[in-house]
């Protein structure tokens, strides 16, 4: 092979590099949609989060677990609304009781203040889960997570995948779906 046959072929194979560097980024790349539970941050991969949307009431369904709010219909679908901030047992820092989601002032008398609601979907099924307020959604790597936390929570739950580095130092608890779904 000549020298100058070599050459080209390093010049493709490192235009090929090139090419599909930026696109294997891309690929390892995932969205995060972070929410507010009792002034902490927490994070669902965006992937299973279908829409945000404010509900002023739910139906209350009788029998049912104390972290169920209820039911909405959503454009003629049922859909079960999770209380996030009972699900997983938060409290505010000075409280051992768990803190009620703040409620908006309503504006007219007779009114339901909003409440914000993460519709996601798992295994075909839509879910809704109750939060304080969904604050960004950001660009994370698998390497960017830190397993730490999901060692140090309550055996058995597998709540938590880890945490993440936000922008400006903030700490975001990145939760598993399927096992904050599955009982």
């Amino acid at each position: 092979m000549s020298a100058l046959a070599s050459r080209q072929t390093v010049t493709e194979a490192t235009r090929s590099e090139a090419v599909s560097a930026p696109m294997q980024a891309q690929a390892s790349f995932d969205l995060l949609v972070v929410f507010r539970l009792v002034g902490q941050c927490f994070g669902l991969m965006a992937s299973n989060v279908r829409e945000i949307i404010n509900i002023s009431t739910t139906t209350r369904v009788p029998n049912t677990a104390a972290h169920i709010e209820g039911v909405v219909n959503l454009r003629g679908r049922i859909v079960p609304v999770f209380n996030l901030q009972r699900k997983l047992a938060l409290q505010q820092a000075d409280s051992h009781q768990p803190a009620a989601l703040p409620e908006p002032e309503e504006q007219e008398a007779g009114s339901h203040p909003r409440r914000t609601v993460m519709v996601v979907e798992e295994d075909g099924a839509l879910c809704g889960l109750l939060v304080e307020e969904v604050t960004d959604v950001v660009k994370i790597s698998a390497e960017s997570v830190n397993t730490a936390a999901s060692r140090i929570e309550r055996p058995g739950s597998g709540y938590v995948l880890g945490t993440v580095t936000l922008e400006g130092g903030r700490l975001a608890t990145l939760l598993s779906l399927e096992a904050l779904l599955a009982d």
